[in-house]
């Protein structure tokens, strides 16, 4: 069954609440009218120590001048209301020592370690535990158990019909996905935990824990775990055939396959596109026009995907819009795209929340 409007939210807005909360905290654990603001700065250190283009697929959009504060309305006006409607409903808890937990496992990672996809929304929030059985009705995974998640048809009018339904654990049949933050596989209708590296796989099924893969891509033959040859990383002037192969700092340019090279990213204005429509400008958004660097659109200016920094696009990733300035909740707006919040009614305000 799909997803209500408001569970997708939070599980798409619920990225950057946990997987970027490095760093966030003291050691007493996070207060929750703290916790906000002490994510927006985590994001912000995280994104320098890993580098940017981690998280490419959210920040590319919006680059704001003051990281701290932008992410900090971003999760006091877009992500916590909801969690705090619900915290008043008693449907879930907050604890602040479990944040702390959560804000250290995560600190501990090494940037290629994130994987959005294997990640549980309900997680994504340090600190909220759900208090609602399997059955009854929920808006936000964060809700449910640790084992269940927020399901339902579409929403047909105000409030959805979701309720809290179980997710396939260890040993438990399945059909396409199972629990465990995703650490678990569904393989031949049941949950079973990925093969280690050096064990028996068989091919054509994904079995193999991340970062490797059967050695036999045969179905229904038996194969062992390797591990994934890493990408060699290669510096300035080396052949390259994707960005992730070039050093940090630089850019794989060339007109075609065979001569694309790294590459430092020009400063004096003038740029090469490439073949697969990127280029080697030094600004954040800029893009290539006749071999010139041309900055991306100011307020009020027509847009698609990115503005100048502190503005966003009112068509998101999707459509032709206008860049606008990023309002917090209870000030003018025109568009979601322009509040914090993602929400406008006029002015910007919270997310809505359904019992």
């Amino acid at each position: 069954m799909s997803k209500p409007e408001n569970t997708v939210h939070s599980r798409l807005a619920g990225v950057l609440a946990l997987s970027l909360a490095i760093g966030c905290s003291p050691r007493s654990g996070i207060p929750i009218d703290e916790a906000p603001e002490e994510i927006g700065s985590a994001i912000c250190s995280f994104t320098e120590r890993c580098g940017i283009s981690t998280f490419i697929a959210v920040l590319s959009a919006f680059r704001p001048t003051d990281c701290a504060r932008a992410f900090g309305a971003q999760q006091r006006d877009g992500i916590f209301p909801p969690l705090l409607a619900a915290l008043d409903a008693g449907t879930v808890v907050y604890d602040a020592m479990a944040a702390q937990a959560c804000v250290d496992e995560i600190r501990a990672l090494a940037c290629e370690s994130i994987d959005f996809s294997r990640t549980d929304a309900r997680t994504r929030t340090c600190g909220f535990v759900g208090l609602l059985s399997d059955g009854e009705r929920c808006s936000l995974d964060q809700e449910c158990s640790a084992t269940s998640a927020c399901h339902g048809p579409p929403e047909t009018g105000t409030c959805s019909l979701a309720s809290c339904q179980h997710i396939p654990q260890l040993g438990e049949p399945c059909t396409d996905s199972c629990g465990d933050e995703g650490a678990l596989l569904c393989i031949d209708g049941t949950c079973a935990a990925p093969v280690p590296i050096g064990g028996v796989c068989s091919g054509g099924v994904r079995a193999c824990v991340a970062h490797s893969s059967c050695s036999t891509t045969t179905a229904g033959e038996s194969g062992v775990c390797q591990v994934l040859a890493p990408t060699p990383i290669v510096g300035e002037g080396a052949s390259c055939t994707a960005e992730a192969q070039c050093d940090r700092g630089l850019v794989c340019v060339g007109a075609s396959l065979e001569v694309a090279v790294c590459a430092q990213r020009r400063t004096d204005g003038t740029c090469r596109t490439t073949f697969w429509s990127t280029n080697d400008c030094g600004g954040f958004g800029e893009t290539c026009v006749a071999g010139r660097c041309v900055p991306p659109p100011g307020e009020g200016e027509p847009c698609r995907i990115s503005c100048q920094p502190d503005l966003a696009c009112s068509g998101g990733f999707v459509a032709d819009g206008v860049c606008e300035r990023r309002s917090v909740i209870g000030e003018a707006c025109t568009t979601s795209a322009g509040c914090f919040s993602g929400t406008c009614t006029r002015v910007c305000v919270a997310p809505g929340y359904c019992r």
